[in-house]
């Protein structure tokens, strides 16, 4: 049985750059080979994911608390107030198989974290010393953690690859330019 992926919640506030983040960080880590799910987070409750007319916006609004599409390529839920299921419940579902899981949100959960911060939007920090991994952007607070700024997320990646590699007990093989 494969090993449950490595769960990094990159955490910040609104607006300080999560997103992009997590765009340059999953391109990274698939050019490191290690196969990356992510798991975005809506804090405001207030996301769109069906276009009305559909069918499945029909069925929805004829009342089904749960609707959920399937094709060849993709698959997407929709629960009118929620699942009762949890972030590790979540990711033993639908992310069997990969390495790492790259949570944008749930500061609130406990877990290894990315902090990403921002000049004149974050005003204080977020994450407990002891989940904090790494912080990313604006140096504003002294953590005790790395700290990689925008031009450094290779660097990030290769962390968040030692990180996988240790709690997985093995050695990852990394094929490097000029060796064959």
């Amino acid at each position: 049985m494969a090993a449950p992926p490595l769960v990094i919640h990159v955490i910040g506030l609104k607006n300080t750059g999560k997103s992009g983040l997590m765009e340059s960080l999953i391109q990274e880590l698939n050019k490191l080979g290690i196969k990356t799910g992510v798991l975005k987070h809506d804090g405001s409750n207030h996301f769109h994911w069906d276009k009305e007319g559909s069918d499945t916006h029909r069925i929805r609004a004829a009342g089904s608390p749960v609707t959920a599409i399937l094709s060849d390529r993709e698959f997407a839920v929709h629960a009118a107030g929620g699942l009762d299921i949890t972030l590790p419940g979540i990711v033993e579902a639908f992310f069997r198989g990969f390495e790492i899981v790259l949570v944008e949100g749930f500061k609130k959960l406990e877990g290894k974290k990315v902090e990403v911060l921002r000049e004149g939007v974050s005003t204080h920090p977020l994450s407990p010393e002891g989940e904090l991994i790494a912080t990313f952007g604006d140096p504003l607070f002294d953590r005790d953690a790395p700290h990689f700024d925008q031009t450094s997320v290779p660097d990030l990646a290769e962390l968040i690859s030692r990180i996988l590699s240790e709690q997985s007990g093995f050695q990852r093989s990394l094929s490097l330019e000029g060796e064959g």
